[in-house]
């Protein structure tokens, strides 16, 4: 079987893109020129035998394809900066390093900033390193062994695990068109308009809540970032459902609509049963677990 080449550089420089949008802006923030930049997105296309962003919008967005490559290529990146962090560790004799998985927005705005914090002014010789991606990709990780502990929303008995928030699905209408739905929004408000559907890990509990309307349903773009879903849904491109944790306080464009009988899902840090992975890794858990001991 023949593999495609994935070189490392190319595949940040496509999540870089997935970020501004610009070939300019992604050479700036990569360090190198613009022509360098395009070759090498050339080259990945070349190499995967897909196209993996549009050339003719502004900004720049990726297709479902480019979507897909740059989800596996933030595990890839985060995986590859955890070996990074651990072996600067070893070498200046610190006392180790922490990789944390993140499922997305939910936990990477609303719980672990406050939590990292704590965990620094604690133990400021353990290094943390936080690794991004969506909630199969982060749970695969976490079974894999490839980081110390992460934020997911509730499996089964699988993990051992530290009850930490809740979170909700919630609607995401432009304001253009606010004003003719409900206060709470049924699937059948949302099979009438075109769908954003996110890519964050929430697709199975959206599918399951618009139930038997889900083959009524009309996806017109697959995004995994929340604010490239807010600027879509603001500019009027379409409707969508995230998590409510993952979003802002308010955005002018967008209304916020909550959605008829949905249940909560429970947010917890969890990690493997058995020895701790580290020294350092079982210290970050025990602090962990009374800090949101005591917040409950």
């Amino acid at each position: 079987m023949i593999r495609p080449d994935l070189n490392l550089s190319a595949l940040r420089a496509l999540l870089e893109l997935e970020k501004t949008g610009s070939v300019s802006q992604t050479a700036i923030q990569l360090g190198v020129t613009q022509p360098a930049v395009s070759r090498m997105l050339a080259r990945l296309e070349k190499n995967v035998g897909l196209d993996l962003f549009r050339r003719d919008t502004r900004p720049i967005t990726l297709t479902l394809e480019g979507n897909t490559v740059a989800a596996f290529a933030k595990t890839i990146d985060g995986t590859v900066a955890v070996l990074e962090e651990r072996l600067k560790a070893y070498r200046n004799n610190k006392k180790g390093s922490v990789s944390i998985g993140s499922f997305g927005a939910s936990a990477s705005t609303g719980i672990l900033p406050a939590t990292l914090k704590m965990i620094e002014r604690i133990y400021p010789d353990i290094e943390l390193k936080v690794i991004e991606a969506d909630d199969d990709l982060t749970i695969k990780a976490l079974r894999d062994g490839l980081i110390d502990m992460a934020v997911i929303a509730e499996t089964n008995d699988e993990f051992e695990t530290i009850p930490v928030t809740t979170d909700s699905l919630i609607g995401l209408i432009p304001k253009a068109v606010g004003a003719e739905l409900p206060e709470m929004l049924k699937p059948s408000d949302l099979v009438k308009e075109r769908f954003i559907m996110p890519l964050g890990g929430s697709e199975q509990s959206i599918l399951n809540w618009f139930g038997d309307y889900r083959s009524q349903l009309t996806i017109s773009h697959r995004i995994l970032q929340t604010h490239s879903i807010l600027a879509m849904v603001g500019a009027g491109l379409g409707c969508s459902i995230v998590s409510k944790q993952s979003l802002p306080i308010s955005t002018s464009d967008v209304s916020y609509i909550p959605l008829d009988e949905v249940e909560d899902r429970k947010i917890v840090f969890a990690r493997k049963f058995g020895s701790p992975s580290s020294k350092a890794a079982n210290s970050v858990w025990q602090q962990i677990e009374q800090h949101w001991h005591y917040q409950h």
